[in-house]
């Protein structure tokens, strides 16, 4: 259950997720927890012993536009982050 935020966001009532967040599909607000289920996807990829195609970047609940807001600097963090998570996860570049 995500958390809901007022105008000026401040969470109103709070929200939790398994990854220990808000539970906000918001990297801005709740990137600790998305890096942790990115990190868990890639991990059971790797320990399945599955080869794949792994796409980076980010977008909206429902593909929708991020509720972040978009910007290249926002997008460069999410790459940036996804592709660190890649690199130490599966030890390639």
């Amino acid at each position: 259950m995500p958390a809901v935020r007022d105008a000026n966001g401040n969470i109103t009532t709070p929200g939790n997720d398994p990854y220990g967040g808000t539970g906000e599909w918001s990297f801005r607000h709740n990137a600790d927890a998305i890096k942790a289920y990115w990190t868990d996807g890639i991990r059971r990829m790797v320990q399945q012993n599955i080869e794949g195609v792994v796409t980076i970047g980010m977008r909206g609940n429902g593909d929708t536009a991020l509720p972040d807001g978009g910007g290249i600097d926002l997008m460069t963090q999410i790459i940036a982050a996804e592709r660190q998570i890649l690199a130490e996860v599966t030890g390639r570049t």
